[in-house]
């Protein structure tokens, strides 16, 4: 037998199934949408399920629109559309603030789809202290598949190019930022199967007197002639990573 187990237990003996799984597997299997990236504790989910949208939004370009939509989701039956308007510069976005967690490592992470006429998707994450503010962004923009990090120089930094996305509706790609609040930088991102360590950049300061908070952001923009749309699903935020 193996060593360490008990000479009653059925791991490994057993044919058909495999009785043991750690709790966030069995989380997982009982419908948890918290599949991707397991780390952290969670403190915040919207899975846009509910009946009303839980975020406030904004966009630019004429037919710019923010709504719940049963078209494509990545769990569930819902997710959030958000139709950026037409023209150079249509926008549409979510955004909350939420109070702060425990200061600290902070992640946020979210699902979304990609239009073929998508010009830019941008992830924010914001620290305010009460005299200050501390941002992280995470840019992708196409249609040449440039990602990128905005440092605490205010400066977008390109930290790969040629990374392509499928930009079918239905594809929904997961992405997780991860900052820490404590030493004011990055500290990962991931999205989809790929990870980047960012700890060589710093969060972007401004001065700000908002009271303290946190705050997230999903935007998506597009510049064509018409307005085009993207779902995002299942945002998550957490506190303590590693």
């Amino acid at each position: 037998m193996a060593h360490t187990l008990p000479d009653y237990t059925t791991k490994y003996k057993l044919a058909t199934v495999f009785a043991n799984i750690d709790n966030s597997e069995l989380a997982a299997r009982l419908g948890s949408v918290v599949t991707f990236d397991r780390r952290g504790n969670v403190i915040f989910i919207d899975d846009f399920e509910a009946g009303t949208l839980k975020w406030k939004t904004g966009g630019a370009g004429a037919g710019n629109a923010v709504a719940l939509d049963t078209t494509w989701a990545k769990t569930g039956s819902k997710s959030c559309k958000l139709t950026a308007g037409a023209g150079v510069g249509g926008q549409a976005y979510i955004y909350r603030y939420f109070g702060v967690p425990i200061t600290g490592k902070i992640g946020l992470e979210h699902s979304f789809t990609l239009n073929a006429s998508t010009s830019r998707v941008l992830t924010e994450l914001r620290h305010f202290t009460g005299t200050k503010y501390y941002t992280g962004y995470i840019r992708y923009t196409l249609p040449d598949g440039t990602l990128e990090v905005y440092d605490g120089a205010g400066r977008f930094i390109t930290i790969e190019d040629d990374y392509y996305l499928e930009s079918a509706k239905d594809t929904f790609h997961t992405l997780k930022l991860v900052v820490d609040t404590d030493t004011k930088k990055y500290i990962r991102l991931l999205i989809n199967n790929t990870t980047w360590l960012l700890s060589d950049y710093s969060l972007k300061q401004e001065n700000d007197a908002t009271k303290t908070s946190m705050y997230a952001a999903i935007v998506h923009t597009q510049d064509t002639a018409a307005a085009k749309s993207i779902w995002v699903d299942d945002v998550i935020l957490t506190q303590n990573e590693p």
